[in-house]
């Protein structure tokens, strides 16, 4: 089987590539640099299409030519979201791929209304350009937050409104201050209404394109209405492929590398 992998060279596009290799699959990438790629996995791949950009449609075409499936690994950039998903998803279907993995890798977006996590109005829309317009259905994969993200300043304390969500930033300090050996403090900075006033506040004075501003506050809102908790039923369990972690083993091994 040979999967293509679209946006290679990035972080999350090598980390597909080594876990598809090493699980026998053989892959091929798609990419502007092949330079960028590590050596190990750059001398096992079936093959490399340069692109000069996203709507480089010869490229898309030559790299979308006898592969079983897709992979979309663009950043989250707006345009390579919408433009560059859109036109790869194009070529999938004139390879006659039916097998595509969209852009995704985030918190669960079918659970918010546009305009409620700006930066994921982009991945909304593609959901829908694709749903009306492609004979493909999409894959897309719902990874809520990525451990190293939540340990920086963007990740909120509180995922659920449930009376042991009201918990959850109390644990993870005492989580922190025993395996940092750190004092920690955990303030009270206002309730759901205030967070919501303070948001509204921020959108209007910096607008749509300054949403990087507030995006933290506008997904800790989200976080705190549930909008973004994962349910039992909904998970998929990959405890074969690798288990995942525990906050606590996850934030020693982020404070190793401090």
């Amino acid at each position: 089987m040979v999967v293509l992998i679209a946006g290679i060279t990035g972080n999350l596009g090598q980390r597909l590539a080594s876990a598809a290799i090493s699980r026998g699959l053989s892959v091929r990438g798609l990419g502007r640099n092949s330079s960028k790629l590590q050596s190990d996995i750059s001398r096992k791949l079936e093959s490399f299409v340069t692109s000069k950009t996203h709507y480089d449609i010869d490229a898309l075409d030559q790299a979308g030519k006898g592969v079983d499936s897709i992979i979309c690994a663009y950043n989250g950039d707006p345009i390579l979201t919408v433009e560059g998903g859109s036109l790869l998803l194009l070529a999938a279907e004139r390879a006659g791929v039916k097998v595509f993995n969209a852009a995704t890798w985030n918190n669960d977006w079918s659970k918010i209304k546009y305009g409620d996590f700006e930066h994921y109005d982009t991945n909304i829309a593609f959901q829908h350009y694709a749903a009306w317009t492609s004979s493909i259905n999409p894959i897309y994969i719902f990874t809520g937050y990525f451990s190293d993200l939540y340990l920086t300043k963007f990740g909120p304390g509180s995922l659920t409104v449930d009376d042991e969500g009201k918990k959850v930033s109390l644990r993870v300090a005492e989580i922190y201050r025993r395996v940092s050996g750190r004092e920690t403090e955990v303030k009270r900075m206002g309730d759901v209404a205030d967070l919501e006033r303070h948001l509204a506040n921020l959108r209007l004075k910096h607008g749509r394109t300054g949403l990087f501003a507030y995006m933290s506050e506008a997904g800790a809102l989200i976080d705190l209405k549930g909008d973004w908790e994962f349910k039992p039923e909904e998970l998929t369990v990959l405890d074969h492929v690798k288990k995942p972690r525990s906050f606590e083993e996850g934030l020693k091994e982020h404070l190793k590398s401090e």
